[in-house]
């Protein structure tokens, strides 16, 4: 759903969830206390078109996390590959960055994909 005209005072880049947070700090106590009864809460994106930028408020919805066994091990396989690529030196690291550099990605990503291809589940 696009959104246009948001009153005054809102910022011009909203992202993310938008409304008062059900937290202190970095702790979060459960579900969103106060935002549901706002009517400028909810989840927003910013998108682009045409070389311009709208503000768009998507479906609520609340996230799932099944924790299966299969997800598991690939968060774990995840995990050592980053623990890999902080264990690599500079030097290493930097034949990633010229790599990556051609590819519009970052060294970080492009030695995750060959760590993640090579150790599939």
């Amino acid at each position: 759903m696009r959104v246009d005209g948001l009153d005054k005072g809102l910022s011009v880049d909203t992202r993310g969830a938008f409304g008062y947070g059900g937290g202190f700090g970095r702790i979060a106590f459960g579900h969103n206390r106060f935002g549901f009864y706002s009517k400028y809460s909810g989840i927003y994106q910013k998108h682009y078109r045409y070389g311009e930028s709208y503000i768009s408020k998507m479906k609520f919805y609340r996230p799932t996390n099944p924790q299966t066994e299969t997800q598991q091990a690939w968060r774990s396989v995840f995990a050592n590959g980053h623990i890999a690529w902080r264990a690599l030196t500079n030097s290493q690291k930097d034949v990633y960055r010229l790599r990556a550099k051609y590819q519009r990605k970052t060294g970080f990503n492009i030695f995750m994909s060959e760590y993640l291809n090579e150790n599939k589940i």
